[in-house]
């Protein structure tokens, strides 16, 4: 299958390793490599940055994932296909994240990856978290009970479960019902809403963290996008001069800080919790081998 980002779908295409029958005599066809290769300018306004597994492999950096097989909408927890470390990364994770910074450009240049991969690292505890931590029992977290409180700023209605419900899911952690339900809407995926971070947490990790660097934050102040249906919404645009401050691919093209960023993705770089430190040295690390 190959990813279709016009139509946001996966096509069937012929591999090396298939065959066709012919269709007006015996025998099989079998496609072979032709050898042409695409050369990739990585500077910015031409070309695009590609991630290598090398790249994405090191010591320092590490990432550990955890897959959500299944989950329970009751209890609000999800069970992982191993739930005390996390994998390895694959070349298929390498192959999704080169698409989804394609399809949300950021892949323009080398600045917004090092800076989307280093937030992505941070936000999800290397991958070990596709879905915000809880303390002993989600229902109760006194955290999603915050998240609802009246007055509260991501759309979640008081005393619902939405805090729970809605909480932090996907590379860098969509949060509260707004979030989710513009996502949902922009996916076409009802299931996102519905279910929420569990969904979001098994279905659309990267896709997820792109839709918001990309889409959300930085559209968030612009509202005329949202009188545009679904994946018609366009990738935020930056401009010489724009007053958006949550324009993240923008902020990395002008030579943002691992400050800035960080305190535009988590909303507080100052706060302990963000962890700059750890967001830095994610940074460090991705400005040595991607450039």
């Amino acid at each position: 299958m190959v990813y279709d980002s016009s139509t946001h779908d996966y096509r069937e295409i012929p591999t090396t390793n298939s065959y066709i029958l012919c269709h007006y005599g015996q025998g099989c066809i079998y496609p072979i490599d032709s050898g042409q290769r695409v050369t990739v300018n990585n500077t910015q306004g031409s070309g695009q940055v590609t991630v290598t597994l090398g790249q994405m492999l090191n010591q320092t950096v590490t990432w550990a994932f955890r897959e959500v097989a299944s989950y329970n909408l009751q209890t609000s927890i999800p069970t992982y296909l191993n739930p005390n470390s996390g994998r390895a990364i694959t070349q298929a994770d390498v192959d999704e994240i080169n698409r989804v910074m394609d399809d949300y450009e950021i892949n323009k240049n080398p600045k917004r990856v090092r800076h989307f991969l280093a937030q992505c690292h941070a936000e999800t505890e290397a991958g070990f978290c596709p879905i915000e931590r809880y303390d002993n029992n989600p229902l109760t977290d006194q955290r999603f009970k915050n998240y609802e409180a009246q007055g509260n700023t991501l759309g979640n209605i008081p005393n619902s479960g939405d805090g729970y419900k809605y909480r932090g899911a996907g590379a860098i952690q969509l949060t509260g019902r707004t979030s989710y339900k513009v996502f949902s809407e922009y996916i076409g995926d009802s299931k996102i809403l519905s279910d929420g971070a569990l969904y979001v947490g098994q279905n659309y990790f990267w896709e997820a963290g792109a839709f918001y660097w990309s889409v959300y934050k930085p559209n968030s102040a612009v509202a005329s996008v949202q009188s545009l249906p679904g994946n018609q919404w366009p990738i935020y645009q930056s401009q010489a001069g724009s007053s958006n401050r949550f324009d993240l691919n923008g902020k990395c093209d002008a030579g943002a800080s691992v400050f800035d960023i960080s305190d535009i993705v988590y909303g507080n770089a100052n706060d302990p919790v963000c962890d700059l430190p750890k967001r830095t040295n994610s940074y460090n690390y991705y400005k040595s081998v991607i450039n």
